[in-house]
């Protein structure tokens, strides 16, 4: 199972790839966790990983994109 949250702009798509280009920017971020479990206990790793991801701070991660 896996879990995630992105970040960024409305619409934002990856750009092609320029070889050669090199731009140092942040433009998305993602926070992504993979859960790996038994069928006993996937609801209880499932609520972990939530509880993870609820406490992280997005607004401070969002204040790192560049537009």
């Amino acid at each position: 199972m896996h879990l995630a949250v992105f970040l960024g702009p409305p619409g934002y798509e990856n750009p092609k790839i320029r070889i050669g280009h090199r731009e140092f920017a942040v433009k998305t971020i993602v926070v992504w966790a993979w859960i790996e479990s038994h069928p006993n206990t996937v609801k209880a790793d499932e609520a972990a990983v939530r509880k993870v991801l609820e406490s992280m701070d997005y607004d401070g991660l969002a204040k790192l994109i560049e537009p």
